[in-house]
């Protein structure tokens, strides 16, 4: 993706210069936060640097100068205990079948074992399921299984725990997230005690891939059986196989995990004996207890706080690549069904002064609701041509978006936008925004919500009421173009809020993609997808963010990409 060069100002007279508002509302509010920047460090399209590391992974550099790595330095030996900070905030449960948010997939990753594996530089591997096949029709799958895998209690892995967790996420009983990722699934069944074979209403080339992540997590049937509702709870726990163990969940303070010894994997046994969770949102804290050493690290580090922590002599700030948007979603209301309105908020903005401005160098401006990080590497020509074709404008067009609104009787509504409570590059972004579209009319108003509420919001209707769009920080659990389009796109995906001719289009096309092997026609039909989801912005694009990690230069190890969602990347980290 090429980055543009910033535009300082507008030509249309109405409008605040970008380096003025950002250096108004970024060093007032970051200043409030507990930390200061200089207005100079606005004006700096990036000065974030991640080092090479010599785990034989090249890193790369952005067009900003932003140096992006896979791994950090590799861990030199154990260490008792490090305190890691969960991205946004306490997970709202850790039943696998209901997570949905990074906070939650990072502590499943550590804690339950997935039938496949994303590993840390994005390719895929063997886990508990030591290999598949696919029938000639592509109608079946067979896994079969390790057979020397235990849960944390000692109970040996069966398949029958592998069915049944899988069936899961097809039960509306349980209230599953991923229920997009198994419309396809027929029949999910324990053949024999290390066989499960998947059959399918039609073939399904996502189903596989997806194994790697959230939707193919596995745990104890039995325990899950007993717990009943209070599984993934604080008071109910849960039961896993995982290099980490659930020693305690203290709710609003913190979780405790244990390093499971007897781990099948000899390789991801944790070099560390405790790691403590803690849930911090509020930019300014997380800064100050980074550089005072109380946490000694994290990932999805807000770009509003790359300033403080870039140089700073407790530790070091690494990025990395990441199949991660930021976007709005519209949700299900008269404002956020409006085309027109959803246009013209997606016409006015300045993505690349965003990108520079407030994301310091460390985010790419997103033109198209499937930018380049998200593209599969199979059939990357094939993306190319499709994104060209899109024509998308790389401009803010203030008039035209003004004229498309002209006769828009709900133009005059609020426009509620939600963010993070504390999360100061949200903030700092609708910040910004609210004062282009007032330029054309419009009134967006933000209202901030506190972490468990804006979790909420993604996955329970009523804590969206009176939201009209959703900021939503969102990645794709495997490097598959489906598995965003499936949850933001595809009519029913548990992102997609609002039903629409292009939505309805759009999924047909998706459906088809689904159902084909081959990267390059799969991606032709992507395409056509792509074309109707774009015409009918049932999603509006801001930028694509790098991961930011943070860690004290007394530990090290920790993967830079967004992998660590998928991969038991806490098992990695140690003495330095």
């Amino acid at each position: 993706m090429t980055i543009l060069k910033s535009h300082g100002g507008r030509k249309n007279g109405s409008l605040i210069g970008v380096t003025s508002i950002v250096a108004l509302l970024t060093a007032a509010a970051i200043a409030l936060s507990g930390f200061s920047v200089s207005a100079k460090s606005h004006s700096t399209s990036s000065g974030a640097t991640a080092n090479s590391t010599s785990n034989g992974v090249k890193s790369h550099s952005t067009s900003s100068g932003v140096k992006l790595t896979f791994m950090t330095p590799p861990a030199k030996g154990p260490i008792s205990n490090f305190v890691w900070d969960l991205p946004v905030g306490e997970p709202t449960t850790l039943d696998y079948a209901k997570v949905g948010i990074s906070s939650g997939n990072m502590v499943e990753a550590n804690l339950c074992d997935t039938l496949r594996r994303v590993n840390p530089n994005l390719t895929y591997g063997p886990n508990l399921a030591t290999s598949y096949k696919y029938s000639a029709d592509h109608l079946t799958l067979t896994y079969a299984l390790r057979h020397d895998v235990k849960f944390w209690d000692g109970t040996p892995l069966t398949s029958a725990d592998v069915a049944y967790s899988l069936q899961r996420n097809m039960n509306p009983a349980d209230g599953p997230v991923n229920g997009y990722v198994y419309p396809n699934v027929k029949s999910i069944t324990a053949t024999g005690p290390y066989t499960v074979v998947v059959k399918f209403k039609k073939p399904d080339e996502m189903f596989n891939d997806e194994m790697g992540g959230a939707p193919g997590v596995i745990a104890e049937k039995a325990y899950i059986k007993k717990a009943g509702n209070a599984y993934g709870t604080s008071s109910g726990g849960i039961m896993c196989s995982g290099p980490f163990k659930l020693q305690s969940w203290t709710p609003g303070s913190q979780m405790v995990l244990t390093a499971n010894t007897s781990y099948w994997n000899k390789k991801l046994i944790p070099h560390a004996k405790t790691v403590t969770l803690k849930f911090i949102t509020d930019t300014g804290t997380l800064v100050q207890a980074l550089k005072s050493g109380a946490i000694d690290g994290a990932y999805q580090i807000p770009a509003a706080a790359y300033p403080a922590l870039k140089g700073q002599g407790a530790g070091k700030l690494y990025f990395g690549l990441a199949p991660r948007l930021n976007e709005l979603l519209a949700n299900d209301t008269p404002v956020g069904n409006d085309q027109n309105i959803r246009k013209a908020l997606s016409m006015v903005l300045d993505r690349a002064a965003l990108a520079a401005k407030i994301y310091y160098g460390g985010a790419q401006p997103a033109y198209s609701i499937l930018p380049k990080p998200l593209w599969d590497n199979r059939a990357l020509p094939t993306y190319q041509k499709i994104f060209n074709a899109l024509n998308l404008p790389t401009s803010p067009n203030p008039a035209a978006a003004k004229a498309l609104i002209k006769n828009d009787p709900l133009a005059k509504d609020p426009i509620r936008i939600n963010a993070l409570a504390g999360d100061q590059t949200q903030e700092n972004v609708l910040t910004l925004w609210q004062e282009e579209a007032k330029s054309i009319g419009l009134n967006i108003q933000i209202t901030i919500q506190q972490p468990l509420q804006w979790n909420n919001a993604f996955y329970e209707s009523t804590a969206r009421h009176g939201i009209d769009f959703l900021f939503d920080p969102t990645y794709t659990y495997v490097p598959d173009p489906l598995d965003y389009l499936g949850d933001n796109v595809y009519e029913g995906g548990s992102l997609t809020y609002i039903n629409s001719p292009g939505a309805t289009k759009a999924t047909t096309y998706l459906a088809k993609a689904r159902a084909t092997f081959g990267a390059t026609p799969r991606a032709e039909l992507i395409g056509q997808a792509l074309k109707l989801a774009t015409a009918a912005q049932l999603v509006i694009p801001i930028v694509t963010e790098d991961l930011g990690t943070y860690m004290n230069k007394r530990i090290t190890g920790a993967i830079a990409t967004w992998g660590c969602f998928a991969y038991p990347s806490l098992a990695l980290i140690g003495g330095s």
